[in-house]
């Protein structure tokens, strides 16, 4: 009776620590599952991320190229004005000499 009482208590605690074993691998499996899927989040979160940053660093390389070519073609286009402006100075006094000139031809 004892014997068997005795072997009994070892196999159920043996069957306890097996289980308690098991239990114990599972959660540490899962927490290295659990773990590894953080990781991959992360890992992906950290990519998109990377991503981003990227993606607004070029937007500011493009947008700084953009105002450079606008303030160009501004600056080109002023000068087309005030050579335009200073072209429009000399034509005026030619006319005007022209102007004079037929006046005197006229007169005379």
């Amino acid at each position: 009776s004892f014997c068997f009482s005795y072997s009994i208590l070892t196999y159920f605690a043996l069957f306890l620590a097996i289980m308690c074993c098991a239990d114990f691998k599972n959660q540490k499996r899962q927490k290295i599952c659990n773990h590894s899927s953080a990781e991959i989040v992360n890992d992906d979160q950290a990519k998109a991320e990377k991503r981003r940053k990227e993606k607004l660093e070029q937007n500011r390389i493009s947008a700084m190229k953009s105002r450079l070519r606008k303030k160009l073609a501004a600056e080109k286009l002023k000068k087309v004005h005030d050579n335009l402006l200073a072209e429009h100075k000399v034509l005026k006094q030619k006319h005007d000499i022209l102007l004079s000139c037929l006046a005197e031809v006229e007169s005379k």
